[in-house]
């Protein structure tokens, strides 16, 4: 506990106060190993689809509008001792939103997001049967956000918005770990900078679109996460996996309607358990 209140006081130091600008996130899912001990190799392979709770009319120029976030996401952890272990993810996500008139959807913005994390974390039992475990992550992320404005009379030719991602993370969670069941849930602090950021909005449309003039921007996200896993009994190397990850932006940097929460389904792999079959 002493260890999360000063990773949250950290974090918030690092907040800052300025107004909305056009950034658009998508927090990545949460890679937790959920290691009980060295060589362990566990990979996830999920379908992840995302939105925002407080998208409104009031925050945008067109009615009844409307977001789709889908993306896919690979992640792996290796415990290469016994109490430590080495993460890795990728993160793809695409989304789309315009407005949505009597089922008619118009598409008036794509986005595309690729970010890769990598990260060392320290994981220890916390009870005598060594199913229960405490976990502290931390490592960096970089990657590319690009996004597209349909040509419109309102943007003729269309406009576009793009820029590098680089982040540095810390993520404290606590975990379940069985044979056949797993449960994790956390929070994850993370200072993100973008930068190289390019477009060809015109000066009069950043304005009104409270859209950054400057070559870069940095804010803090918290996301709280949970996530379960189920393993076969007759495959014990095979699961199910499911996520659900909440996002808050501290530095109220990125667009008004935001991509608060993010989910993740799809399959588990305990790949040390093949392994074992085998010998």
């Amino acid at each position: 506990m002493r260890l999360l209140f000063w990773t949250a006081i950290t974090s918030l130091l690092l907040v800052s106060c300025d107004t909305a600008r056009f950034i658009q996130h998508t927090p990545t899912l949460a890679n937790t190993g959920q290691h009980t001990g060295a060589d362990q190799l566990h990979g996830k392979l999920l379908y992840s689809s995302g939105g925002s709770s407080v998208n409104s009319e009031d925050l945008n120029s067109t009615d009844n509008p409307y977001q789709l976030v889908q993306g896919l996401q690979v992640q792996g952890s290796y415990s290469f001792r016994k109490k430590m272990a080495f993460q890795l993810s990728h993160m793809y996500s695409s989304e789309k939103g315009g407005s949505d008139i009597r089922g008619q959807k118009t598409v008036i913005y794509r986005y595309k997001r690729n970010v890769t994390e990598a990260g060392i974390s320290f994981f220890e039992a916390i009870d005598a049967q060594q199913h229960l475990f405490v976990e502290m992550a931390g490592g960096f992320g970089l990657g590319k956000y690009t996004s597209t404005e349909i040509p419109s009379t309102l943007a003729p030719g269309g406009r576009y918005y793009d820029h590098n991602v680089f982040k540095f993370y810390l993520q404290p969670s606590l975990y379940a770990a069985s044979k056949n069941l797993g449960f994790a849930l956390g929070f994850k602090f993370s200072s993100v900078n973008f930068g190289n950021i390019s477009t060809n909005y015109t000066a009069d449309e950043r304005t009104d679109r409270y859209i950054t003039t400057g070559a870069s921007l940095h804010t803090t996200t918290m996301d709280f996460f949970m996530k379960g896993n189920v393993y076969l009994t007759s495959l014990p190397w095979l699961g199910l996996n499911a996520e659900f990850l909440w996002s808050s932006d501290l530095g109220k940097k990125f667009n008004l309607a935001q991509n608060d929460w993010n989910t993740g389904i799809g399959l588990s792999f305990r790949f040390d358990y093949l392994s074992k079959k085998k010998k």
